[in-house]
């Protein structure tokens, strides 16, 4: 049963509602752990089924989706892995569920009897309240409960760093290969060369997503990265569910990582679901789910350019045949103070804005801030600044002595919102991708909140833009890398950049569904590709 102290700590901190359903947890499995009338596997995965998430950075994985999993691993691999002995391992496990998926397989679909796989399932819980609900699963299915790890668990893995304060994997491999009871290793265990080790077969598990954000941060960093690098470390084989949204070098996840991931020949995607409610009941993850598949000892191909539909591959292979522009070249973020003369004639500002009084961005609430924003113009050269003011499109006056140059001031452009809501990426449901568009005349600037599209000298170019923005043609080139609310400049990389000019190849005094069909006809895209536009992308 779990224990008196770790229950009466998880009290203390739990809101009552939630600890009210737990105990129902508990009670159950207590229960069916000693019900011998139903055999070991069922009273697992009936128990199983009563858990959904442990914390907001961790989430139990269903059960199908963990037998899904499971059921990746080649047939000869698990065979081989049970006739050496090798181990199978969870490396976040939260309630046992990847050891009972394990179980299931190997003796329900590959006849192992117990006795050939009670060893062989290894669990580093997530924290002592998982390691009390792995272990209650181990002892429901007599699985060797020595095989979870009880002097760390999965957190304390990627604690471990080295001389340049970055994860030592090398280290955290040497440590949990270590020819020992596993619950009897410590992260300070020395490791002396030419001890033997034993080998991991395969890795598997949901790790934990996100650290909570720290000091100034208004948002969580990823850690899963950690988790995937740990797993590649250990074994040959790993297979991970985790947010999807390196898969299109977007998120909080290192670049370069995303960029080494889509280049690994020896990765594959088998699954990716854009609507994270649909694998997670009620859990929204920007940018979808996806299970990554990786065997060093296989080359697969690397990932490339990472393509949620391949309806929508098949768009782009034809848009982008030959070489171009992209429109991302012509895109612009927001509008910079001269700080230096702002503070010469406002040094109270000093303390006011960011980064110690060293930002020179125009930030979100900027306007709201600082009365040199005005509602009217107070001097003749001004520029006017698009941005919110509780939430609510507004328009400002600031003298332009205080605004750093920039080439598209006094030129036509285009504004867009940088960030968009439910309806910001492809789902079920047609989408619209970007807020409402505007266009920006000479000497209107912008806050973050939005960015800037063109540098035109003229309105009917801008006008053009505007309109091609619209378009279904664009913003379903759009979805091909906006996974997320966020507009950044690179996610419009498969967007081309047209002539906007009278003299260009397409008509752009048409409206904005003409312009779309003479899109089409110019990349050749057939009725089947418009068929999809129609189906993903709503009007505007």
């Amino acid at each position: 049963l779990l224990d008196k102290d770790t229950i009466e700590n998880l009290s203390k901190i739990m809101d009552p509602f939630k600890r009210s359903r737990l105990d129902y947890k508990i009670q159950n499995i207590s229960m069916l752990a000693c019900d011998e009338s139903v055999a070991p596997l069922s009273r697992a995965m009936t128990s199983i089924k009563k858990f959904n998430r442990m914390s907001e950075s961790e989430v139990i994985t269903p059960s199908k989706v963990c037998d899904e999993m499971v059921d990746l691993l080649p047939e000869e691999e698990l065979k081989e892995i049970v006739s050496n002995q090798d181990k199978l391992l969870d490396i976040a496990s939260k309630s046992g569920e990847y050891a009972v998926s394990l179980y299931k397989r190997l003796r329900s679909e590959l006849g192992y009897s117990h006795e050939d796989v009670k060893n062989i399932i290894y669990s580093i819980p997530t924290s002592s309240i998982a390691y009390e609900f792995t272990r209650r699963f181990y002892e429901i299915l007599d699985i060797n409960v020595e095989n979870i790890a009880a002097g760390f668990n999965a957190y304390d893995l990627i604690d471990i760093k080295n001389d340049k304060n970055e994860v030592y994997y090398e280290k955290i491999s040497s440590l949990l290969r270590q020819k020992k009871d596993f619950e009897k290793i410590t992260l300070k265990d020395e490791i002396k060369a030419g001890e033997k080790t034993v080998k991991f077969g395969a890795i598997i598990g949901n790790p934990p997503y996100q650290a909570s954000a720290q000091g100034t941060s208004s948002s969580d960093d990823p850690i899963y990265h950690m988790f995937l690098e740990t797993s590649y470390n250990i074994g040959d084989i790993a297979i991970l569910i985790t947010p999807a949204r390196f898969l299109f070098d977007a998120g909080k996840t290192p670049s370069d990582w995303n960029k080494k991931m889509l280049n690994d020949p020896h990765l594959k995607i088998p699954f990716f679901e854009s609507d994270s409610a649909k694998v997670f009941k009620d859990i929204l993850i920007p940018g979808g789910i996806a299970i990554t598949y990786r065997d060093s000892r296989v080359e697969f191909g690397k990932i490339g350019k990472f393509v949620s539909y391949p309806e929508l591959n098949v768009i782009r292979n034809k848009v982008w045949s030959e070489k171009q522009d992209s429109i991302r070249t012509i895109i612009y973020s927001q509008n910079k103070f001269n700080l230096e003369l702002l503070y010469n004639d406002y040094p109270e500002y000093r303390s006011i804005i960011g980064s110690n009084g060293k930002d020179r961005r125009f930030r979100q609430i900027i306007m709201e801030r600082l009365d040199v924003f005005t509602e009217e113009k107070k001097e003749t050269n001004s520029i006017r600044v698009l941005g919110l003011i509780k939430r609510a499109r507004a328009y400002r006056y600031i003298p332009k002595k205080y605004v750093e140059d920039e080439i598209w001031i006094d030129k036509y452009k285009v504004f867009i919102p940088f960030s968009n809501g439910a309806s910001g990426t492809l789902g079920d449901e047609p989408a619209r991708m970007i807020s409402k568009p505007v266009l920006g005349m000479p000497g209107d600037g912008i806050t973050q909140t939005f960015i800037t599209f063109g540098v035109f000298d003229t309105q009917f170019e801008a006008e053009a833009l505007l309109k091609y923005i619209k378009t279904k043609f664009c913003r379903i080139l759009l979805a091909i890398l906006k996974v997320t609310q966020g507009n950044k400049p690179e996610t419009w990389e498969y967007v081309p950049m047209q002539n906007f000019s009278r003299t260009s190849d397409i008509d752009w005094n048409k409206s904005i569904k003409e312009i779309d069909n003479q899109l089409y006809r110019k990349y050749a895209l057939n009725e089947e590709d418009i068929a999809f536009i129609n189906r993903k992308i709503a009007e505007i």
